[in-house]
């Protein structure tokens, strides 16, 4: 049989083993099934498309902080953000992560840039979970 989604054959098994599961239901039974099914696919979009914009936001404000970023510290930050990022994407983001980073990130900044950065910050640490 022909992979219609490359690169991904457990979403073939999946769908492969769902229309032989179906053939086995009741008309009532396969719409029902059909229904479950597809608010499932629609739950799995919407969470694929927040980790895509989370993705661009996180590119944006990667890139504003280098924008901000001491002379000969632009490593040190790029190895800071990547922390949070992967402590984002861990679930492991919470305040205490964020109150501990901001000290952190702020030793690396332009003099200039402390305040509008920390600002941000403050207001970013406040939205996340406890």
């Amino acid at each position: 049989m022909e992979n219609k989604f490359p690169g991904n054959e457990n979403l073939q098994k999946a769908l492969t083993k769902f229309k032989d599961d179906l053939r086995k239901l009741s008309k009532e039974e396969q719409k029902e099934a059909i229904e479950k099914y597809v608010k499932i696919i629609d739950n799995k979009i919407v969470e694929i498309e927040r980790k895509e914009k989370m993705k661009s936001g996180q590119e944006e404000f990667f890139n504003f902080i280098l924008e901000r970023v001491k002379e000969g510290k632009k490593e040190d930050a790029k190895a800071l953000m990547v922390e949070s990022f992967e402590h984002q994407m861990n679930g492991t983001f919470n305040k205490e992560y964020a109150l501990a980073f901001m000290p952190r990130m702020i030793s690396l900044l332009k003099e200039e840039h402390i305040e509008e950065v920390n600002n941000i910050m403050k207001q970013f640490a406040s939205n996340t979970k406890e």
